[in-house]
């Protein structure tokens, strides 16, 4: 287990930023799940947030309860699972059932764990990913997402004694681990993944993308089992220029 301590800081209405120190090798990265007035300047505020990898096995962190500062931090565990919506979309062809995703959602429930981290991306060309071009969401896959919520509330329910799980929406990923991520992004533009740091054009889309899943959750019941947003799995720069790396999060 590896364990993440984070510190609010100043920062834009109803969004906190989190500073994080790690212990190695990586720790989860997580903002409250709060919108700002827009998608872009949502964006901008979740982007500033430390990111990092996490123990696939389990995390510790803190988080606050509420918008304001001076609440206490409030610890939580939570675990990897980040292939949820794979799941939702592939391996169980009955929609109101999906019999493995409930069955690992109640395993979770009972260790004990009160947020998990999945992929809330899935990019690509053909019809079963996420997002099928930049800033194209797929209708399909996101009301199969919107169920993965429902079968959440619906495990949260089962037991009200203990408080509801939320999910951690990791919004890409640097490595290319057949869900696209960042290396799709770049892929439609291309040019190598670890360009995507000093290409404009591409952290917009990204920032589109980003935009218009928070549109779909936000003003729904699902966005309360949001727990936090993480910007991007392992973000690097192979060109061994970390500096572009520090100004896009910065951005």
């Amino acid at each position: 287990m590896y364990l993440s301590v984070a510190r609010a800081v100043p920062c834009e209405p109803r969004m906190c930023r989190s500073v994080h120190a790690v212990a190695r090798p990586a720790g989860i990265s997580a903002v409250p799940a709060r919108p700002v007035a827009t998608p872009r300047r949502h964006v901008a505020a979740t982007r500033r947030v430390a990111v990092s990898a996490v123990s696939p096995v389990a995390a510790t962190t803190a988080t606050k309860k509420t918008d304001t500062l001076a609440d206490s931090m409030l610890p939580f565990s939570g675990c990897n699972c980040y292939y949820l919506l794979e799941k939702m979309n592939y391996d169980d062809p009955t929609p109101e059932e999906h019999g493995l995703v409930l069955r690992t959602l109640r395993a979770i429930r009972a260790m004990g764990f009160s947020v998990i981290r999945i992929w809330a991306y899935n990019d690509g060309d053909d019809a079963n990913r996420l997002q099928t071009a930049p800033g194209v969401i797929n209708q399909t896959v996101l009301q199969r997402l919107k169920h993965l919520f429902r079968l959440l509330d619906k495990v949260n329910n089962e037991d009200t004694s203990k408080p509801p799980m939320k999910f951690m929406m990791t919004l890409t990923n640097h490595r290319d681990d057949n869900y696209g991520g960042l290396p799709q992004m770049m892929r439609w533009h291309n040019r190598d993944v670890d360009d995507f740091y000093s290409c404009g054009d591409a952290q917009d889309d990204f920032d589109n993308y980003v935009g218009a899943l928070i549109d779909h959750f936000t003003g729904t019941r699902y966005f309360d089992l949001i727990h936090s947003w993480d910007i991007c799995n392992e973000p690097r720069n192979c060109h061994n220029e970390p500096e572009k790396v520090t100004a896009w999060v910065k951005r």
